[in-house]
């Protein structure tokens, strides 16, 4: 509070509401943000005469866990980032510094990021600098590795990722990252990753390829993801999506299809088709989500 004190008089800020209603089968023990939900999502601008230094950000849902027959109140962003010249500091509950999952946002899709195979989980708990330079982002993190719980037994994560390219600017981002840590339950984990990300014209493509070892074992995981926009506005979009997960003597191949479609600003309809090979198991879940501002 004293480092927020010389600037917290000058500051605004933005509140959302977001629903979500989803049918189907559950997605998995840690898609948790998949789950039919109601939520909030705060951001806090903290600045001076001198610009913006500080943002605040929460992002919580009460869930319906339909297996149990219970409601859990799950966090999703709950951190302050600090703003300097040299790098945005952040410590909470974020996105650490790994793969395709540090640049795009997921927690409202279906299609899940290669992080819930790798960790098991989209954000952590933690800190983290990220630097963006004229060429692309370096950016260092700390965390816990233990996902949505707060739960600290001896389990660590340390991650770091260096890319090149602005989508907004150059239509693409190629990234490589280092993470070295226990995840908790002791599922040690040492992964050298690379990410790439681009986009042409109403196409765009999303790749990731994690190498090393997880659980003492050697582990390999291979993400692709391509789509399509079409409709005025880019309304509707159609997505293909191919996990490839091989941990020792394990070998699981995840195809999924993604449609989506805009209803207007606030209300977008999902409906997903997936097929697990290990599993033998073919899964149809269908979204609806809402996020407007508060008013």
């Amino acid at each position: 509070m004293l480092i927020l004190a010389p600037f917290c008089l000058a500051n605004s800020s933005l509140l959302f509401k977001e629903a979500q209603l989803v049918l189907g089968p559950e997605l998995g023990p840690n898609m948790s943000m998949q789950q039919t939900g109601i939520g909030i999502d705060y951001l806090q601008r903290l600045s001076d005469d001198f610009g913006d230094r500080a943002l605040l950000a929460f992002q919580g849902r009460l869930n319906w866990n339909s297996p149990d027959n219970r409601t859990v109140f799950d966090l999703y962003n709950t951190y302050i980032k600090l703003k300097n010249p040299f790098a945005d500091w952040w410590i909470g509950h974020s996105r650490i510094a790994y793969g395709l999952n540090f640049y795009f946002d997921s927690h409202a899709l279906l299609l899940a990021p290669l992080s819930m195979t790798d960790f098991g989980f989209e954000n952590d708990w933690g800190t983290g600098l990220t630097h963006d330079t004229d060429w692309g982002t370096i950016a260092i993190s700390a965390s816990l590795g233990s996902g949505m719980p707060l739960q600290a037994e001896g389990n660590h994560l340390t991650s770091g990722r260096i890319s090149y390219g602005l989508l907004n600017r150059n239509n693409f981002n190629l990234g490589i990252s280092q993470a070295i840590g226990s995840l908790i339950n002791n599922n040690q984990v040492n992964l050298l990753g690379f990410d790439a990300a681009l986009l042409y014209e109403n196409y765009e493509l999303r790749a990731e390829r994690s190498t090393g070892s997880k659980g003492n074992l050697p582990y390999h995981s291979l993400f692709v993801r391509g789509g399509i926009k079409l409709l005025d506005e880019d309304r509707l979009k159609v997505e293909l999506q191919r996990v490839e997960q091989d941990q020792g003597s394990t070998f699981d191949q995840i195809s999924s299809l993604g449609i989506s479609y805009l209803f207007d600003e606030n209300l977008t309809f999902r409906l997903m088709a997936q097929t697990d090979t290990m599993s033998n198991d073919t899964k149809f879940v269908f979204q609806t989500y809402f996020y407007a501002p508060w008013q």
